[in-house]
């Protein structure tokens, strides 16, 4: 009994210490506003300082019909990946979009990681360094735990089109 206490504690130590914090915002420098930081989900944009920008992009857009119906063949065993910036205007505007895409599909969000990161493009204290980001938002299109594509910047198309163009060239 005194060993499982011990395993169990040692466990709840390791989880605690290495648990990363979700949706962390910080303010920047130089009087910069408030910004996400790191490891963030969708409720991350419900905070005061992006709920406005977000919750009006995301409905004024409207996807694609044919494009979307394209899109829900083609989702098994996608993962996408996006490193963005609270405070990039091309965030700002294509991050909304891309969510409203995903809910028109039924994305299982557990195969979507998201990463924010400041002007320098880090992420605090998660290391992207692997992921090779230029220029953001960069969502990183994966299959099979492959990637196939990113969208970097703005889409050439729409978003759910140049989705909808990596996953055929993943086919």
């Amino acid at each position: 009994m005194k060993n499982l206490l011990t395993l169990i504690f040692i466990l709840f130590i390791f989880v605690v210490t290495n648990a990363q914090e979700i949706n962390k915002v910080i303010t920047g420098t130089d009087s910069e506003k408030e910004m996400l930081i790191g490891l963030c989900n969708r409720q991350g944009f419900e905070h005061p300082a992006f709920k406005s920008w977000f919750d009006k992009e995301y409905q004024d857009y409207i996807p694609d019909d044919l494009t979307i119906k394209e899109l829900r063949k083609r989702k098994k065993d996608v993962q996408i990946t996006v490193v963005l910036g609270t405070w990039c205007s091309d965030t700002r505007r294509n991050l909304p979009r891309f969510f409203k895409v995903l809910d028109a599909i039924k994305f299982d969000q557990n195969n979507l990681k998201l990463y924010a990161v400041d002007r320098k493009k880090s992420a605090g204290e998660v290391n992207i360094s692997g992921l090779g980001i230029s220029l953001i938002p960069t969502f990183i299109i994966s299959k099979n735990e492959s990637e196939i594509g990113r969208i970097v910047e703005n889409p050439t198309l729409s978003i759910e089109k140049d989705m909808l163009l990596i996953l055929m060239t993943g086919d």
